[in-house]
């Protein structure tokens, strides 16, 4: 054997069958899993048997006679016996087998359910097609972005022209134009007076710095020859126009020189009304001014004038005391001062005209500036008058647009409260329904509780069904399934009741005939008055059943009285809007009558008729450079698109091709994992 065991077999004939070899002797010599026998034979005497196993062991065996077995062996040899396999090994191959199907099943659910979720995906993946008039939001968003940027710029005049609703204008509006082109205009004027004011506080320092300039310059030249001395530069002077403010200054020497000049006309006055003479008048006018009137400048270049010329007589005394000759150092000393004062004198000329002409340029500059703010000025003032005008149209108009755009807010405001209420309905109509459907539901349920309470074969039976349901106060119950009736969504529900209103007709005829007060002889007395208390729930079901097909009746018709009047709400608002467009486009027709002036310059003009500028330009538009640099870009931009749309609908055409052969390999697996779900 396999595991190392010999196997003894008693044979008493030499008929070998399957029989014959059903009880044997085992002996476990060798190693059971490593002890296979690989060779067996008997001696030549056949006294002894040998066998050799995969072990490394051989075995040697006595074979005795029949005759001697009874003498030699010391222990009685079992019998042998039937081949029975051990329990457990039963229960382990049972055990292995029911772990096979356990995986088996768990393999064969796997795989259900991967088929499950592959066929709910394909399912789900051909139900979320879109249907035919199905529009993409983000296709309808470049549609409407493509039609308020696509450039096409239609006139004001013309007859379908429609004001966009985000450049309709009103009072207010208009108000708030001006408004705003009024903080403008006052913010340019402000920021050029700084400007202005500016430039003035740096012609005073200047000023200031000529004088010390021209100062130093005179006190250079005092020791230099006349014919040396080059020409004093001109002090500039603030006129009182650019010190507007100083108007209204004054000191004790203005109030002083102020009250001379009244004295003076008063006296002129009184010589006049006594005749007086023309000498005297002349006199009067040719009087010398007082020492307080000399420009206190001139006083001061004066005084520089007599101190120079008492420093040069000093200077020609002293020379004039000393007639010694200078030496050669002194000499070289005075030339070299000369020189160096000569520099000084030019630099000193030449830094006062550097400042001269830098003023002048800045002068220039701001002269520039301010031409260009007086002409923007001037066209905000006709921009101005424009709108006024435009303002004084609005105003006329307010009135008949106001209540056309309060009608047409008050009919919004109707219509989201309408939509609001049906909103509210429909709920309230939903939850009827579903309350009609649980007492629907529990009114079965009790007939199945009556049926499962009689049992089979009773004799009562129908009795107690006619006990369960007499009729009792139906009136009621009879107009509200009238009005239930008409509605269409519960057909099902009226068969049902159709049905039992019949059973009830049926047994109600026999009303008279049978008491239901008294329980028959034979009559389970239990059975009975469970019967009495079940119509008593069937008769409050039924009650509770009449008053909400009563409310749902009463929501329904109220639905629908609100769904008409909503509908002529909504016409009503239609034609509000359409009176209000309409009343827009009236609006823009005054509003093109104004003239607006636009000033342009030759170069601009490029309405030409045979090359040349026409007289009439009525049939002339005019576009700013942005717009018709965008209007350029416009046309190229939109080549470039034709080219990407016409490769987008080649894209798209190559995947409707495929979507198409995808549908129907979809439709196919779908097919095949339906006959594999059945057969599963």
């Amino acid at each position: 054997m396999q595991n190392g065991a010999l196997r003894v077999y008693p044979l008493e004939d030499k008929d070998l069958t399957v029989n014959t070899l059903k009880e044997y002797w085992s002996f476990n010599v060798h190693d059971n899993d490593y002890g296979q026998i690989q060779g067996i034979c008997s001696s030549h005497d056949d006294r002894f048997l040998i066998t050799c196993g995969g072990d490394g062991n051989i075995f040697s065996f006595n074979i005795l006679s029949p005759e001697d077995v009874h003498k030699e062996l010391k222990a009685k040899i079992p019998s042998p016996r039937q081949y029975e396999m051990d329990h457990r090994i039963f229960e382990e191959l049972e055990r292995q087998t029911a772990q096979r199907i356990q995986l088996v099943r768990k393999e064969l659910a796997w795989e259900h359910e991967k088929h499950l979720i592959g066929l709910q995906k394909l399912r789900n993946q051909y139900e979320s097609k879109p249907s035919d008039d199905y529009e993409n939001p983000k296709d309808a968003e470049d549609i409407r972005e493509a039609q308020e940027n696509m450039g096409c710029y239609e006139l004001k005049t013309a007859t379908n022209y429609r004001v966009p609703e985000h450049k309709r204008m009103n009072t207010a509006k208009k108000v708030m134009q001006l408004t705003s082109l009024e903080v403008l205009i006052h913010k340019k004027k402000v920021n050029m007076n700084k400007e202005i004011m500016s430039l003035r506080d740096l012609k005073v320092s200047i000023i200031d710095e000529i004088k010390c300039l021209v100062q130093e310059l005179k006190s250079i030249q005092a020791v230099l020859d006349l014919s040396e001395r080059l020409p004093l530069p001109l002090i500039p002077q603030l006129h009182p126009d650019e010190v507007p403010e100083k108007k209204f200054e004054y000191d004790s020497d203005t109030l002083l020189k102020f009250k001379e000049e009244q004295e003076a006309k008063a006296k002129l006055q009184e010589k006049l009304e006594g005749s007086s003479s023309s000498d005297a008048l002349r006199h009067g006018f040719l009087q010398a001014p007082s020492i307080k009137e000399i420009d206190p400048v001139a006083q001061v270049a004066g005084a520089q004038a007599m101190e120079i010329s008492s420093v040069v007589t000093e200077q020609r005394k002293v020379l004039g005391i000393e007639k010694a000759e200078p030496t050669e150092m002194e000499l070289e000393i005075l030339k070299r001062e000369k020189i160096k004062n000569l520099y000084l004198q030019e630099t000193l000329v030449k830094k006062i005209n550097a400042l001269v002409i830098n003023f002048d340029a800045e002068l220039r500059f701001l002269r520039h500036k301010k031409l260009k703010l007086d002409v923007q000025m001037k066209s905000a003032d006709l921009r101005y008058v424009t709108w006024y005008e435009e303002l004084l149209i609005l105003k006329n108009l307010e009135k008949h647009e106001n209540l056309l755009q309060e009608h047409i807010n008050n009919l919004i405001s109707e219509q989201e409260d309408m939509q609001s209420k049906l909103n509210s309905y429909l709920a309230q109509m939903e939850d009827r329904k579903c309350e009609i459907v649980k007492l629907q539901e529990c009114e079965k349920a009790l007939y199945a509780n009556f049926q499962a309470s009689l049992g089979e074969g009773n004799e009562f039976a129908h009795f107690l069904t006619k006990v369960l349901k007499k009729k009792i106060e139906c009136t009621e119950k009879k107009e509200v399934e009238r009005e239930a009736g008409e509605e269409d969504e519960n057909e099902e529900e009226n068969d049902e009741e159709s049905s039992l209103g019949v059973d009830e007709q049926n047994s109600g005829s026999e009303d008279e005939v049978f008491d239901d007060t008294v329980c028959p002889n034979n009559c389970s007395e239990a059975l009975f008055q469970n019967t009495i208390q079940l119509r008593q729930k069937r008769l409050d079901i039924e009650k509770a059943l009449t008053e909400e097909k009563k409310v749902a009746a009463d929501l329904k018709k109220k639905y629908n009285a609100l769904v008409k009047k909503a509908k002529v709400v909504e016409i009503s608002l239609n034609t509000t809007e359409k009176e209000l467009e309409t009343f827009q486009w009236e609006k823009q027709q005054r509003l093109n009558e104004l003239y607006v002036v636009v000033p342009l310059k030759l170069h601009q003009v490029e309405y030409l008729v045979n090359g040349e500028m026409p007289s009439d330009f009525s049939q002339a538009l005019v576009f700013t450079n942005q717009t018709l640099e965008y209007l350029q870009r416009r046309i190229v931009d939109l080549r470039n698109e034709k080219i990407m749309q016409r490769e987008i609908y080649k894209v798209a055409q190559e995947q409707h091709k495929q979507l198409v052969q995808d549908k129907k390999e979809m439709e196919i697996e779908i097919r095949h994992k339906q006959l594999q779900m059945a057969c599963m």
